[in-house]
């Protein structure tokens, strides 16, 4: 059979390889209490964050500028090293897909939050540790972003829940509203004064001291839609990204908008910290920079990817994300210089499957340079293992008594791991180009 395989072309090897290892896979996977086989791995080994509807790739920059938070695959947080875009470890704990993430500026705080309902608090200057759970949402969160001194942190959902939390306590306050509406993303202006939320059209701001609504915008007629959201760094105006421009508020102002940066399609937008430029996503594929202390002109910049925006706090570098697939930038290089990446975050798109000698759990790699375990009957991650020297994983092959895991990367490169400890064991130079099958 090896034979017989290893005489095809390389697209029939994959096909092959992936065929027989689904197959393998249903034989051991564990019927479910509905009869259905293999209902549950599919979930475990195909989920994916890839965006859809509101919903697109974050990313939050740590206080220190270091460390980059972003969803990851099904349920998990991924921390990388911001200068080389490595992935240092991963957060796990939440039961669906993560949406949100953000970083407090005292830097001790990380807070995400997503499709669970739940928003997980995680000590940053403890290794991310665990803190508490908040569980007063009942639907999705779609918001979550912190007051620049850090004392309050603002979460939003699609229960319709406007809630502003006291960080040292991590209490809450309901902020009212008397015709409340699913918020489809929100945040708080840098001074805490202000909250935003947006849903479909309609943009409403609360007084965070008074706890009332004190202006309602309707961003436009015919289906026009409020994408995205940002406060300008001295919180007196709230950008809002519509079809085709930018409409800015001044809140303590006229109703009436200024429009800028014309024939962008804002699914992320964010304004540097030291208000030097305003990013724009044109679309989902490029983003734009412009000027805000030059009448918002624009800057020659080649951005690749226009959701996940964000900037570092000293704002020399800028994140950008194009189908999950992020790089870090410098801004200020007319070159649009690209620092760190591709990172692979939170469109974990499945490369290979590998089913354990038990049928329990399976070995899923994707595009990036780890390999996870998840649990059969749910698809939990069990744990993750890192391999340095390859970029993005193409292959698996368990070995038959289930002691070792070969893994193949798109540089040429096979690591073998040790499958139950998860160390390398070894690392061999198999070709110049990718390694596109084991057996």
């Amino acid at each position: 059979m090896a034979r017989l395989v290893r005489r095809l072309s390389p697209v029939l090897r994959i096909v092959v390889f992936a065929l027989v290892a689904l197959l393998l896979f249903s034989l051991n996977t564990p019927v479910s209490a509905d009869g259905e086989i293999g209902n549950l791995i599919w979930k475990a080994a195909t989920a994916s964050n890839s965006p859809s509807g509101n919903d697109y790739p974050v990313i939050a920059f740590s206080a220190d500028g270091t460390k980059l938070a972003m969803p990851m695959g099904f349920n998990q947080v991924g921390i990388f090293n911001a200068a080389t875009g490595e992935l240092q470890m991963k957060l796990s704990g939440h039961t669906d897909i993560v949406r949100q993430v953000a970083f407090s500026s005292d830097g001790k705080w990380l807070v995400t939050g997503g499709e669970d309902t739940t928003v997980r608090i995680w000590r940053a200057d403890a290794n991310f540790a665990h803190h508490k759970t908040l569980t007063t949402h009942t639907d999705k969160v779609t918001g979550l972003s912190f007051s620049s001194d850090s004392a309050k942190m603002l979460s939003s959902g699609k229960d319709g829940k406007m809630l502003i939390w006291d960080t040292t306590a991590w209490t809450s306050t309901a902020l009212a509203d008397t015709s409340p509406t699913a918020r489809d993303g929100s945040v708080i202006s840098p001074n805490g004064s202000w909250a935003a939320a947006r849903y479909s059209r309609t943009v409403k701001v609360w007084s965070v001291a008074a706890n009332i609504v004190v202006k309602t915008y309707d961003v436009g007629s015919g289906g026009v839609s409020a994408f995205a959201l940002a406060w300008k760094p001295d919180s007196t105006t709230l950008a809002v990204a519509v079809y085709r421009a930018v409409n800015l508020y001044t809140v303590q102002g006229s109703d009436n908008p200024t429009a800028v940066a014309a024939d962008t399609i804002g699914y992320s937008m964010a304004f540097s910290p030291d208000n030097k430029y305003l990013a724009v996503g044109s679309g989902t594929t490029s983003a734009r920079l412009y000027d805000p202390g030059n009448g918002y002109a624009q800057y020659t910049r080649n951005i690749a990817g226009g959701t996940g925006l964000a900037f570092s706090p000293d704002s020399t570098r800028m994140t950008a994300a194009s189908s999950g697939v992020f790089r870090v930038y410098d801004p200020t290089s007319a070159t649009s210089q690209v620092i760190a990446g591709p990172i692979y975050g939170e469109s974990f798109k499945v490369a290979a499957i590998a089913p354990s000698a038990d049928g329990q759990s399976v070995f899923v790699a994707g595009s990036a340079n780890y390999v996870e375990e998840r649990k059969a009957s749910d698809g939990t991650s069990l744990r993750t293992m890192l391999i340095g020297t390859i970029s993005q994983v193409r292959s698996l092959a368990l070995s038959p008594d289930g002691n070792w895991l070969a893994v193949g990367g798109s540089n040429g490169k096979v690591v073998v791991l040790n499958a139950q400890t998860g160390a390398v064991s070894k690392t061999l130079d198999a070709a110049s180009m990718t390694v596109a099958a084991l057996d």
